[in-house]
């Protein structure tokens, strides 16, 4: 789709836009002016740095595909969307051996979650212990999903209730 300078739209946005690709660059971005002629200007000075090859928008650098998320990564980005931190925070912050937290998340398994219940709840049961390290690693993996599908069974949030105090 070529270029193109689009109005702002009533109720959205007081500004006008560019959109479109052109020689390959992709735009989809506001003139942060309401003026249509600041807007023409603005329009054909972005197509002339294009076809300069000068064009620089800054644009977030890609992920490397090579790195494994860990349990670390997958906690922070769950924070970030709004879960709380209570329940993770003993986890992330475990050093040792049986520390989860620099462990790709596709290497976490059972054994490695009873590792790492037993060194922090070592006076706990083992379904108590187990139950608090596995709510924080449902949540964790639920992240990106509603809030309503990760609140706790009830039976489950009294266990950890019980098990963190």
């Amino acid at each position: 789709m070529p270029l193109k300078l689009k109005p702002p739209r009533p109720g959205k946005t007081p500004f006008y836009y560019v959109r479109g690709t052109y020689l390959g660059i992709r735009l989809d971005r506001s003139t942060q002016t309401s003026d249509a002629r600041a807007a023409r200007v603005i329009f054909k000075r972005w197509k002339a740095e294009i076809e300069r090859g000068e064009y620089r928008h800054a644009v977030p650098e890609p992920r490397p595909m090579n790195v494994k998320p860990t349990f670390a990564s997958a906690a922070l980005a769950y924070i970030q969307a709004g879960g709380e931190r209570a329940f993770l925070s003993p986890i992330v912050e475990m050093t040792g051996e049986a520390s989860l937290r620099d462990m790709p998340i596709a290497d976490i398994d059972q054994m490695a979650i009873d590792r790492a219940a037993a060194a922090l709840f070592p006076n706990a049961t083992g379904a108590d212990s187990k139950s608090a390290v596995l709510y924080s690693r449902q949540r964790r993996s639920k992240a990106c999903r509603d809030r309503e599908a990760h609140s706790a069974p009830e039976g489950l949030a009294r266990q950890e209730i019980r098990v963190l105090a």
